[in-house]
């Protein structure tokens, strides 16, 4: 059951947004434990604050969130050690994109 004093402008009974009659399901996973790779201290963290944050603030309801972390997430996901090799490659390669895009639009900025 949705709980009305939830949401954005669930104080403002005249505002029209305390009308929804759906229902929001969430759906989080994080994974702090990799087999080859350093163990982060954020992921899982950060999806629980996640959590509670829209079951406390939001129309999220316990019972409609799913939490998928660290073992369970990757055995459902199935990460070979060549998927972790794989991530890491594309993460750095955004990195270095993104990098290469800041000193070039630098640059642009300062010919003007």
């Amino acid at each position: 059951m949705t709980n009305p004093t939830k949401g954005i402008g669930a104080l403002q009974e005249n505002s029209g947004l305390m009308e929804n009659k759906g229902t929001n399901y969430l759906l989080a996973i994080a994974i702090d434990e990799y087999t080859h790779l350093p163990t982060l201290y954020n992921p899982v963290r950060a999806a629980k604050a996640f959590i509670e944050l829209m079951t406390d603030r939001y129309r999220f309801e316990p019972e409609n969130v799913v939490r998928i972390f660290n073992g369970e997430a990757k055995a459902w996901w199935s990460i070979t050690p060549d998927m972790e090799s794989s991530i890491m490659c594309s993460m750095k390669d955004i990195g270095s994109r993104s990098m290469h895009i800041r000193e070039r639009t630098m640059n642009t900025s300062a010919t003007i």
